[in-house]
Protein backbone atom coordinates (compact mmCIF):
# COMPACT_ATOMS: atom_id res chain seq x y z
CA UNK A 1 0.00 0.00 0.00
CA UNK A 2 1.18 3.49 -0.85
CA UNK A 3 -0.51 6.93 0.44
CA UNK A 4 0.36 9.97 -1.59
CA UNK A 5 -1.19 13.23 -2.23
CA UNK A 6 -3.25 13.15 -5.31
CA UNK A 7 -2.27 14.09 -8.61
CA UNK A 8 -4.67 15.71 -11.45
CA UNK A 9 -3.95 12.08 -12.97
CA UNK A 10 -6.14 10.77 -10.14
CA UNK A 11 -8.99 12.49 -10.93
CA UNK A 12 -11.13 9.56 -12.66
CA UNK A 13 -10.23 6.92 -10.44
CA UNK A 14 -11.87 8.67 -7.47
CA UNK A 15 -14.38 10.41 -9.20
CA UNK A 16 -15.49 7.13 -9.52
CA UNK A 17 -15.15 6.28 -6.10
CA UNK A 18 -16.96 9.14 -4.89
CA UNK A 19 -19.96 8.59 -7.22
CA UNK A 20 -20.17 4.75 -5.95
CA UNK A 21 -20.99 6.48 -2.49
CA UNK A 22 -23.38 9.12 -4.04
CA UNK A 23 -25.21 6.14 -5.88
CA UNK A 24 -25.61 4.25 -2.72
CA UNK A 25 -26.72 6.77 -0.60
CA UNK A 26 -24.90 5.59 2.31
CA UNK A 27 -22.12 8.36 2.77
CA UNK A 28 -22.73 11.85 1.95
CA UNK A 29 -25.15 14.14 0.85
CA UNK A 30 -24.49 14.84 -2.81
CA UNK A 31 -27.32 13.20 -5.18
CA UNK A 32 -25.59 13.40 -8.86
CA UNK A 33 -22.64 11.77 -9.28
CA UNK A 34 -19.24 13.49 -9.15
CA UNK A 35 -17.27 14.14 -12.92
CA UNK A 36 -13.57 14.61 -13.08
CA UNK A 37 -13.63 18.17 -13.78
CA UNK A 38 -15.32 18.65 -10.16
CA UNK A 39 -12.46 16.63 -8.30
CA UNK A 40 -9.95 18.37 -10.70
CA UNK A 41 -11.16 21.98 -9.55
CA UNK A 42 -11.23 19.86 -5.67
CA UNK A 43 -7.55 19.21 -6.11
CA UNK A 44 -6.26 22.04 -7.53
CA UNK A 45 -8.38 24.95 -5.20
CA UNK A 46 -7.18 23.15 -1.58
CA UNK A 47 -5.53 25.30 0.77
CA UNK A 48 -2.20 25.72 2.24
CA UNK A 49 -3.30 23.25 5.01
CA UNK A 50 -5.70 20.97 3.49
CA UNK A 51 -4.85 17.90 1.21
CA UNK A 52 -6.53 15.42 -0.50
CA UNK A 53 -4.82 12.05 -0.21
CA UNK A 54 -4.78 9.01 -2.50
CA UNK A 55 -4.16 4.80 -1.42
CA UNK A 56 -2.90 2.87 -4.00
CA UNK A 57 -2.87 -1.01 -3.99
CA UNK A 58 -1.56 -2.97 -6.50
CA UNK A 59 -1.32 0.28 -8.68
CA UNK A 60 -4.71 1.09 -8.68
CA UNK A 61 -6.22 3.71 -6.35
CA UNK A 62 -8.40 1.76 -3.84
CA UNK A 63 -9.62 4.59 -1.57
CA UNK A 64 -9.17 8.17 -0.98
CA UNK A 65 -9.40 10.99 1.74
CA UNK A 66 -9.38 14.37 2.68
CA UNK A 67 -8.46 16.68 5.33
CA UNK A 68 -10.36 20.26 4.81
CA UNK A 69 -10.45 23.50 6.95
CA UNK A 70 -13.26 23.20 9.26
CA UNK A 71 -14.22 27.07 8.53
CA UNK A 72 -12.70 29.83 7.54
CA UNK A 73 -13.35 31.74 10.67
CA UNK A 74 -10.07 32.49 12.35
CA UNK A 75 -11.30 30.94 15.47
CA UNK A 76 -11.45 27.52 13.84
CA UNK A 77 -7.94 27.83 12.17
CA UNK A 78 -6.66 24.91 14.09
CA UNK A 79 -9.95 22.56 13.70
CA UNK A 80 -10.19 20.65 10.19
CA UNK A 81 -12.38 18.13 8.53
CA UNK A 82 -11.83 14.92 7.23
CA UNK A 83 -13.96 12.41 4.94
CA UNK A 84 -12.83 9.01 3.11
CA UNK A 85 -14.08 7.30 0.79
CA UNK A 86 -12.87 3.70 -0.42
CA UNK A 87 -13.35 1.55 -3.58
CA UNK A 88 -15.97 -1.28 -2.41
CA UNK A 89 -13.47 -4.15 -3.90
CA UNK A 90 -10.70 -2.67 -1.36
CA UNK A 91 -13.11 -3.34 2.19
CA UNK A 92 -11.74 -5.34 4.52
CA UNK A 93 -7.92 -4.94 3.85
CA UNK A 94 -6.78 -2.41 6.00
CA UNK A 95 -6.77 0.40 3.42
CA UNK A 96 -9.41 2.74 5.53
CA UNK A 97 -7.24 1.97 9.04
CA UNK A 98 -3.88 3.14 6.73
CA UNK A 99 -5.82 5.89 5.03
CA UNK A 100 -7.08 7.22 8.50
CA UNK A 101 -3.87 6.77 10.21
CA UNK A 102 -2.17 8.73 7.41
CA UNK A 103 -4.09 11.49 7.73
CA UNK A 104 -4.04 12.02 11.97
CA UNK A 105 -0.61 11.95 11.47
CA UNK A 106 -0.80 14.64 8.67
CA UNK A 107 -3.78 16.68 10.54
CA UNK A 108 -0.59 16.43 13.35
CA UNK A 109 1.82 17.96 10.75
CA UNK A 110 -0.19 20.71 9.56
CA UNK A 111 -0.88 22.20 12.95
CA UNK A 112 -4.28 20.68 13.10
CA UNK A 113 -5.69 19.89 17.32
CA UNK A 114 -9.18 18.97 16.72
CA UNK A 115 -10.16 16.91 13.81
CA UNK A 116 -14.58 16.60 12.73
CA UNK A 117 -16.56 14.22 10.86
CA UNK A 118 -19.92 14.26 10.14
CA UNK A 119 -21.65 10.52 9.38
CA UNK A 120 -24.88 9.89 8.27
CA UNK A 121 -26.66 7.88 11.33
CA UNK A 122 -27.40 4.87 9.68
CA UNK A 123 -23.57 4.54 8.04
CA UNK A 124 -22.63 2.57 11.31
CA UNK A 125 -19.64 1.45 9.95
CA UNK A 126 -18.09 3.93 9.42
CA UNK A 127 -19.27 5.28 13.14
CA UNK A 128 -17.58 2.52 14.91
CA UNK A 129 -14.68 2.97 12.37
CA UNK A 130 -14.28 6.46 13.68
CA UNK A 131 -14.57 5.13 17.54
CA UNK A 132 -12.00 2.65 16.89
CA UNK A 133 -9.54 5.94 16.13
CA UNK A 134 -10.68 7.63 18.94
CA UNK A 135 -13.32 9.89 18.04
CA UNK A 136 -16.20 10.34 19.94
CA UNK A 137 -20.12 11.82 19.75
CA UNK A 138 -20.93 15.14 20.26
CA UNK A 139 -24.41 15.22 18.63
CA UNK A 140 -26.82 14.47 16.32
CA UNK A 141 -28.45 16.76 13.87
CA UNK A 142 -31.43 16.14 13.83
CA UNK A 143 -33.37 15.69 9.81
CA UNK A 144 -30.88 17.85 8.29
CA UNK A 145 -30.55 16.26 5.20
CA UNK A 146 -32.92 15.20 3.27
CA UNK A 147 -32.13 12.31 0.42
CA UNK A 148 -34.28 9.49 -1.70
CA UNK A 149 -37.31 11.12 -0.30
CA UNK A 150 -36.79 10.99 3.68
CA UNK A 151 -34.60 12.96 6.40
CA UNK A 152 -31.38 11.99 7.09
CA UNK A 153 -29.75 12.54 10.60
CA UNK A 154 -25.92 13.32 10.96
CA UNK A 155 -23.56 12.40 13.86
CA UNK A 156 -20.78 14.77 14.67
CA UNK A 157 -18.04 13.20 15.85
CA UNK A 158 -14.56 14.47 16.85
CA UNK A 159 -10.92 13.80 17.92
CA UNK A 160 -8.88 15.51 19.91
CA UNK A 161 -5.00 15.80 18.50
CA UNK A 162 -2.59 15.54 21.15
Amino acid sequence: MTIRKAKLSDTKPIAEIYSHHIDTGESCMFTDPIHETEIREMILNLKEREVLAVIELDNDIAGWGILKMYSPRLGYRFTCENSIFLNPNSLGKGIGKELMSWLMVEAKSLNFRHIVAKILCRNESSILFHEKFGYTTVGIQKEIGFLNDQWEDVVIMQKLIK
